[in-house]
């Protein structure tokens, strides 16, 4: 569907499924070949940015194709509206780049002279060592699943008052319906941090 020019790949070989695809690869530790260039510039808005799949209201995945322009929409109305990001703001990336959201991990922070922080994944992580991370790499937005923190908020609070976290400005919470007994909960435990209910933004 996506009609791929280039596979990129890691070091320990996790795309050896794609091995009858005759693309060249691109990993860390190679360089490649001296005739092969990367595609010409000039891409124009309607050109196809990446393909995603979704279920969307019908259980059945399909592939939605979406322009430069789209992409570069959403950042601008995610900008304008619940989450403006500008230079001093580092940025969690802890989604799958499989799933929508991840765009606004990593396209919007770059359009906006923001950090990134490369996050591990969030389920080999205690909730401890999740706000161990946050601090560390002073992040200041994150875009969530509610059930998730509300775990790890809890847990939160069984902290000394010295290691709770406070530097996160803005909580972006979608993918599972946010409650508002929920809601009041992570008020209550995140003073200070900005709650926002968002979900939908491939189907936007």
């Amino acid at each position: 569907d996506a009609k791929a020019q280039l596979i990129v790949d890691a070091p320990d070989g996790v795309t050896a499924s794609f091995s009858d695809l005759a693309l060249p690869r691109l990993s860390p530790d190679t360089v490649p070949s001296p005739d092969w260039a990367l595609p010409e510039g000039n891409v124009s808005p309607e050109a196809l940015a990446y393909v995603i799949y979704t279920s969307g209201s019908t259980g059945e995945p399909k592939a939605v194709g979406v322009p430069h322009r789209a992409a570069v929409n959403l950042s601008h109305a995610r900008q304008s509206h619940h989450d403006p990001i500008g230079p001093g703001d580092r940025v969690l990336a802890a989604i799958s780049v499989g799933f929508d959201v991840s765009i606004g991990q990593l396209l919007l922070p770059l359009l906006r002279g923001a950090a990134i922080v490369i996050a591990p994944p969030l389920k080999t992580l205690e909730a401890e060592a999740f706000w161990d991370l946050l601090a560390r790499h002073s992040v200041t937005p994150i875009n969530s699943v509610p059930p998730f923190f509300d775990r790890v908020s809890e847990a939160l609070m069984a902290l000394p008052e010295e290691r709770r976290y406070r530097g996160l400005k803005r909580l972006m919470l979608g993918g599972e319906v946010l409650t508002g007994a929920l809601a009041r909960r992570l008020q209550q435990r995140l003073p200070g941090t900005q709650i926002v209910n968002r979900y939908g933004p491939t189907e936007a």
